[in-house]
């Protein structure tokens, strides 16, 4: 029950995030940002979650001076300087995939995207070896997390297609249904949420305006990059088809690319 409760409480505190003062981001800089301290792994992963739940996310862009700017750089340093896994950063993934979705194309990911990505490979738990030696750390990143951010800095010249291509193939063998390890059910959660964010997006960018702010047309997807989305990830998708542990997460995956492309996805899906 406490846990259902702090669970319910979080999703609360996420949705006032528009309801707070312009402000307000300052106010609680002043009073939580003391407490961002590395060396100190509790009272760090407290603080993160804290912020993760209260700092605004989603104010005008012409007031971005006073929400994001005044922490973005800064938390993207810090966690750029912690190579260990911290046991914070999960809550600094959401942090950063909850901020990207809400000001896309307003905020230059450029910078960080090959890191990104780097962090994101490390995370799946993939079992590579290097002169015979594992690695020992692992990132610690949700994947519902990495889906919605790779998706939300897609688009309006970005080079972040371009490393999801590399990352895809990457992933492509660990897919073939002769592999078989603990990884295997994050790959195709994985695997399932990325198309799902990115049909989310079109929604958002074509279909009726909201209140929230809207994606510039120098940032919307084209559908050259959405051809190359799906040409991306359907690799994958078709050989997770016969993978060892069902196919329910491949199916969705599949139905959301072909709704997307579906003269790419459904003969192949036929085919097979």
């Amino acid at each position: 029950m406490v846990s259902h409760s702090l669970y319910t409480n979080a999703e609360v505190w996420l949705l006032c995030h528009s309801y707070f003062p312009e402000a307000a981001t300052q106010e609680m800089l002043d009073l939580w940002r003391p407490m961002l301290c590395p060396f100190n792994s509790n009272t760090m992963l407290a603080t993160m979650e804290t912020l993760e739940c209260f700092l605004p996310l989603s104010l005008p862009p012409e007031k971005a001076h006073l929400g994001y700017q005044l922490w973005f750089h800064e938390f993207m340093d810090l966690w750029g300087a912690c190579h260990n896994a911290p046991i914070w950063e999960g809550e600094m993934m959401w942090l950063m995939a909850r901020l990207a979705n809400r000001n896309i194309g307003y905020i230059d990911w450029e910078p960080y995207i090959p890191l990104m990505f780097t962090r994101f490979l490390r995370s799946l738990s993939l079992p590579v070896v290097y002169k015979q030696t594992h690695a020992t750390k692992h990132h610690k990143l949700n994947s519902g997390a990495m889906a919605e951010w790779i998706v939300a800095v897609l688009g309006g010249g970005s080079s972040a297609q371009k490393y999801l291509n590399k990352f895809m193939k990457t992933l492509e063998s660990y897919f073939h249904p002769a592999n078989f390890g603990h990884w295997l059910l994050k790959l195709k959660d994985f695997l399932r949420k990325l198309p799902y964010c990115f049909v989310l997006r079109i929604n958002f960018e074509q279909y009726k305006k909201t209140w929230e702010t809207q994606v510039p047309d120098s940032h919307k997807l084209t559908e050259d990059d959405i051809t190359s989305f799906v040409e991306s990830v359907q690799p994958v998708a078709m050989q997770a088809m016969f993978s060892k542990l069902g196919a329910t997460d491949v199916i969705h995956a599949l139905q959301h690319l072909a709704t997307l492309r579906p003269s790419l996805i459904i003969p192949q899906v036929i085919e097979r």
